[in-house]
């Protein structure tokens, strides 16, 4: 199943190869989110002393702690980190929110994209390398398998896009959780399932260089996720992360 993430934004004549992306896997979440939901169904029914009521026991917050690891992740994929900002697991951690709801800001300002003089300040060959080299890491951490190949090729895409192009942007985000409905044993392989609120920070460049402005916004989003989770040499990691708007039941 595709991992869907949410659009980060940039002005420009061109879309930035994130945000294209991510358009092609919103008309695809639904299915993909059904096909892993059957998938988990049937675990669920077949799992028997396997289901665990999340949060409740040590093994369940162990998965339940990966799978929110693995969508923060996805929230800072590709995005340098913010000045000041030290060690490689920035991204497994996220950049977490102040202020009121209304006008949320990072509490860590982002990297700006413009320098003073009012010119772009894209990604240089070494800091391309650093992202890519560190974040590689960290998704080896959390995903295995399809999740891992999919964020890979994401993470080199978006990276390449901040070398070239004012319109390929990406900004810190981070989520949270807000409840966990299951967490399914079966062996080594795992299903959870919860509702997490994400955010991230997005960013479009405008003027021409020499006067180019900045203009940064929070998009913050409610989502369900279902992840699939294997077991190799005792590290639990996602398989695969399907992700839908979560829609409060009726």
């Amino acid at each position: 199943m595709d991992a869907v993430r949410y659009e980060r934004s940039a002005a420009g004549p061109e879309a930035s190869p994130a945000s294209a992306r991510r358009t092609r896997w919103a008309i695809a979440a639904g299915l993909s989110f059904l096909v892993v939901a059957t998938i988990g169904g049937v675990l669920v029914a077949s799992a028997g002393p396997g289901t665990v009521v999340a949060g409740s026991t040590r093994r369940a917050r162990l998965l339940e702690a990966v799978v929110l690891r693995s969508v923060i992740l996805e929230q800072n994929l590709g995005a340098p980190a913010p000045p000041g900002v030290t060690g490689g697991t920035w991204a497994l951690r996220g950049i977490a929110l102040r202020g009121p709801a209304t006008s949320p800001r990072l509490a860590v300002p982002a990297r700006s994209w413009v320098r003073p003089d009012g010119r772009i300040a894209l990604l240089g060959p070494a800091q391309a390398e650093r992202i890519v080299r560190e974040q590689s890491t960290e998704v080896g951490e959390v995903a295995s398998g399809e999740l891992r190949t999919e964020l890979l090729g994401q993470l080199r895409s978006i990276v390449a896009g901040e070398r070239r192009s004012a319109s390929a942007l990406s900004s810190p985000g981070g989520a949270r959780v807000v409840r966990w409905f299951s967490a399914t044993l079966d062996g080594s392989h795992a299903t959870v399932d919860g509702y997490i609120d994400t955010w991230d920070e997005r960013d479009a460049v405008t003027g021409r260089p020499g006067s180019l402005t900045e203009t940064r916004s929070i998009v913050v989003g409610e989502i369900e996720v279902l992840a699939t989770l294997v077991r190799s040499h005792a590290v639990w990691r996602v398989g695969t992360l399907a992700q839908k708007p979560y829609q409060q039941a009726t």
